[in-house]
């Protein structure tokens, strides 16, 4: 094959693709009603503090970029940021991620630094409710504790939004918090250990 008509196969190919790839969520049902990002959200201001608090705030703000937290807790129609809303549909139905800020009455205010710890770590939260598995903490519990400490100081250092978190979606018995105990006999382990690389 020539070099010519490699390129016009090529070129062929990615046109065809430009064309039918937008349209192929119609044969994926659940994968529609996501919602595409077209713009990505801006990080906020940050009020670093004192010397002793800027420290773990900064590197608070490059765990919280690292670990892209700004994606799930931003809606992707100009939301605040990290104040929650985005809409995770799953095959048991939809999730939206929670408010994040430091608003004492619609997000993470009211919740000391050892809530935040357990939540990441074992999926509890402060009321000792079980958090759902699409909240991946999972993953999140093999991350050292003085990361998460730094993490929660840049949490509360951003601006507070108030904005209600909505309810999930999710119909019975898959919005029972309870039977999360259930799903983490079967399949949580949890390491208590740090990750080593």
């Amino acid at each position: 094959m020539t070099r010519e008509c490699f390129t016009l196969l090529t070129m062929v190919m990615f046109c065809t693709l430009a064309v039918v790839a937008p349209a192929s969520h119609a044969f994926h049902p659940i994968s529609s009603k996501l919602e595409f990002i077209t713009t990505y959200p801006t990080y906020p201001e940050v009020d670093y503090g004192d010397s002793a608090r800027a420290q773990a705030v900064r590197r608070g703000e490059y765990l919280a970029q690292l670990g892209d937290c700004i994606a799930c807790h931003t809606t992707t129609d100009g939301g605040q940021p990290f104040a929650g809303g985005l809409p995770i549909p799953t095959p048991f139905g939809t999730f939206y991620t929670p408010n994040i800020t430091p608003d004492a009455d619609t997000g993470l205010g009211k919740w000391s630094e050892s809530d935040f710890i357990k939540v990441m770590k074992e999926g509890i939260r402060p009321d000792g409710s079980n958090s759902f598995p699409a909240f991946p903490y999972v993953y999140f519990n093999r991350v050292k504790e003085a990361d998460l400490r730094d993490l929660w100081a840049y949490l509360q250092a951003i601006p507070a939004v108030k904005q209600e978190n909505k309810g999930n979606t999710l119909p019975f018995p898959a919005n029972v918090r309870l039977a999360q105990y259930g799903w983490k006999i079967l399949f949580f382990y949890p390491d208590r250990g740090d990750f080593v690389p």
